[in-house]
């Protein structure tokens, strides 16, 4: 059975799946580890949308949802798709942390060990990272109603919160859609309230998935031509 949505990414991608289940929709799924997206294992395949290089379990994967929806690229022009790739904090922001770079002037106490990151430094960081991923979902969106959902905030940090900004600026500019709660904004603290948090509490669990499915199909960024769900 064709899937109404197809979901691409990380961890983050459970709650997502949640979410358009408990709309009555019907996604397919396709998961890799948020550590092999960022070590470069998933590249772009003119043919098949995607290539995961040395991982069976997604390439096989991948190829059912191809057969799904007609063969061809799984970045398709007939459904859309709800990506959660391309930022992994949790592998950009502890090891800038670690070393002492903040980008927080507030908390920056200008301490032996710290080292206070201007713009240009973590753009830079930003772009050696996550570049390939930008385009990756670049040339995707070209082809298929694509939306790439950020991360929610979960931890106040303040290294995490200015790379996930770069990294949705660097996508908008790429002509990628994106739904990212910070929309830019300065740091302030704030984090997914403890109802919206999954056990593990790092993750959105299934009512915020919910409430982040309802929000791209009202603001239109999830059209479904067969699927009827009320909002």
């Amino acid at each position: 059975m064709r899937p109404d949505v197809i979901i691409i990414g990380d961890s983050h991608t459970a709650a997502l799946r949640d979410g358009c289940v408990a709309l009555g929709l019907r996604p397919a799924l396709l998961y890799l580890s948020g550590n092999h997206w960022h070590s470069g294992a998933a590249a772009f395949h003119p043919a098949h949308g995607l290539h995961f290089a040395r991982r069976p379990a997604p390439q096989r994967r991948l190829a059912e949802i191809r057969a799904s929806i007609g063969g061809g690229s799984v970045f398709a022009p007939h459904v859309p798709v709800i990506a959660s790739f391309g930022y992994h904090l949790g592998r950009l922001a502890p090891p800038f942390s670690g070393w002492g770079h903040t980008t927080d002037a507030a908390s920056f106490r200008a301490e032996p060990w710290q080292h206070y990151a201007s713009e240009g430094l973590l753009a830079a960081y930003v772009a050696h990272y996550r570049d390939s991923h930008i385009a990756i979902l670049s040339r995707a969106a070209k082809l298929c109603p694509l939306v790439v959902v950020a991360p929610p905030m979960v931890q106040a940090d303040a290294v995490a919160h200015a790379m996930a900004c770069h990294i949705t600026d660097r996508l908008q500019k790429a002509g990628v859609r994106v739904q990212d709660a910070r929309g830019g904004r300065a740091y302030d603290g704030s984090v997914l309230p403890p109802h919206l948090l999954s056990a593990d509490q790092v993750h959105g669990n299934a009512v915020y998935g919910e409430a982040v499915i309802r929000g791209l199909m009202k603001q239109g960024m999830i059209q479904l031509s067969e699927a009827h769900v009320s909002l």
